[in-house]
């Protein structure tokens, strides 16, 4: 205890180990939560902006790819039904493979 808590789960343990020691009045913990509140708070409106550009740019991506996949789709619809055939009949022999095992 002590230095600054290197996140937040290591904040609420050293808050907990304050009330159990009994070493903090109510006020005091009132303060150092509501200072915790700010900084956490403060953190996030400055992660806001990038938090919003990453899910604005993960949004154009998906729709590229989304864009991508049906146009090979129309393009050759045989195969891409062929293609889910086989990924669903793996993934069903794996699946029911794995469920004939002996658990022992």
């Amino acid at each position: 205890m002590g230095g600054k808590p290197r996140n937040f789960s290591q904040a609420i343990d050293e808050l907990e180990d304050v009330v159990r020691s009994g070493a903090g009045s109510a006020s005091e913990l009132r303060g150092r939560l509501e200072q915790e509140l700010h900084k956490i708070e403060e953190t996030l409106k400055t992660l806001k902006p990038h938090i919003e550009d990453l899910g604005n740019k993960f949004g154009d991506e998906a729709k590229k790819a989304k864009d991508r996949v049906e146009n090979q789709v129309g393009k050759n619809p045989w195969a891409a039904l062929g293609i889910v055939g086989l990924v669903f009949f793996v993934l069903g022999f794996l699946f029911g493979f794995s469920g004939t095992r002996r658990r022992d």
